[in-house]
């Protein structure tokens, strides 16, 4: 393989769906939040969580070339699920093989392994909720995934990050698109 290449796809994974929770954003209510203040507005809090588990399908983008397989869940947050060393299968970061929310995010829910994109703060708002994403050519001779993962579709943030694999090396590079 001597380029890099996109795949959109679906991964099942097993799910603890979050859900029943007021829809409708709070303003402020003091609450702190890991040292800083907790204003979430204009979004809802995703605080109730189950024990249910259910087999979801989620989108799975990937990126590969001869050495790499990167794999991101845009339906949350962009969440880098796996970066996979294809001449060894070991895996760079924990990968984690079922989505089960745990309330220490900003907004409550948050999943763990892989990677997630944080600005402008850790655990950030938006980071179990959808995110704009587009393929383009990125690195001479490879193809980068920008990122939008800061904010929901359609709300401009000035955070866009790209992820790309070219074909020349085995390296992996993100870049600040600001």
């Amino acid at each position: 393989m001597n380029t890099a290449t996109f795949k959109e796809d679906t991964i099942v994974l097993p799910t603890y769906a979050p859900g029943g929770y007021d829809k409708t954003p709070i303003f402020y209510t003091g609450r702190v939040y890991q040292g800083a203040q907790g204003r979430v507005y204009p979004y809802p809090m995703q605080d109730v969580l189950h024990d249910g588990r259910i087999d979801e399908t989620y989108k799975y983008l990937t990126l590969e070339n001869k050495w790499f397989h990167l794999g991101l869940l845009p339906e949350h947050g962009g969440h880098l699920l796996n970066f996979t060393d294809k001449q060894t299968g070991y895996e760079t970061f924990y990968r984690q093989h079922v989505v089960k929310p745990a309330l220490i995010g900003m907004l409550g829910a948050w999943i763990s392994g892989g990677v997630e994109w944080n600005f402008p703060h850790h655990h950030r708002a938006t980071t179990a909720m959808p995110i704009d994403w587009r393929v383009t050519g990125g690195a001479p001779g490879g193809r980068a995934l920008p990122d939008g993962g800061a904010s929901r579709p359609g709300e401009p943030t000035g955070a866009d990050l790209q992820a790309a694999l070219p074909t020349n090396n085995g390296k992996r590079e993100t870049a600040d698109q600001r």
